[in-house]
């Protein structure tokens, strides 16, 4: 009985297994770090009474949906990763999976704006009274939701028009611009009230 026949991987098989290993691992590392402070605030919140106030029910939810999203993404960059290696690892052949990337790329900007959501609510209680600080974290929130499906949609342009969809685009990378100026505008308006 002879062994099967094996092959060795070319170089650039290397690298893209090399990648495709380091994606996974650094992934389900942060989705770790993402479940214990989910954990840890469902835990905080169900000792102080998650049902007696609506702010911590809320937060509750969205830490939930936030969680969601996540395992939801991490398992469908997983799948896609996993549905590509019957194909070899030859940069060539690699087909990228368009569904799932465009729900990959949709997820991810859906996470990162229900985040914006948790920061801008933080800063709209400091100011109660300010109608200027409301409109100004308003805009910045409805920006970031903008710019989150604005995402996807470009994403499913690209598969339209059959772009190559491994590597973000310029288009997308200024699309998170919003995101982070949300964040920006929220942290700088927590920090002025609490100096």
């Amino acid at each position: 009985m002879s062994l099967p026949q094996t092959q060795l991987l070319s170089h650039t098989g290397l690298s893209v297994l090399r990648g495709w290993i380091l994606e996974t691992a650094s992934q389900f590392l942060l989705f770790g770090i993402h479940v214990t402070l989910s954990v840890v605030v469902l835990c905080l919140s169900t000792r102080k009474g998650v049902f007696m106030s609506k702010a911590r029910v809320g937060l509750a939810l969205f830490t939930i949906m936030m969680l969601l999203i996540s395992l939801l993404a991490a398992i469908l960059n997983t799948e896609s990763i996993i549905v590509q290696i019957p194909h070899g690892f030859d940069l060539k052949q690699i087909i990228p999976s368009r569904a799932k990337t465009m729900s990959l790329n949709l997820l991810v900007g859906l996470n990162c704006a229900i985040s914006d959501v948790v920061v801008v609510w933080r800063a709209w209680v400091l100011f109660p009274r300010s109608r200027i600080v409301k409109i100004a974290l308003s805009v910045c929130l409805v920006s970031s939701f903008a710019g989150a499906f604005l995402e996807g949609g470009i994403a499913a342009k690209g598969f339209k028009n059959n772009l190559n969809l491994q590597s973000r685009s310029t288009e997308t990378m200024i699309l998170t611009i919003p995101l982070i100026f949300t964040n920006l505008v929220a942290t700088v308006l927590i920090g002025y009230k609490t100096w």
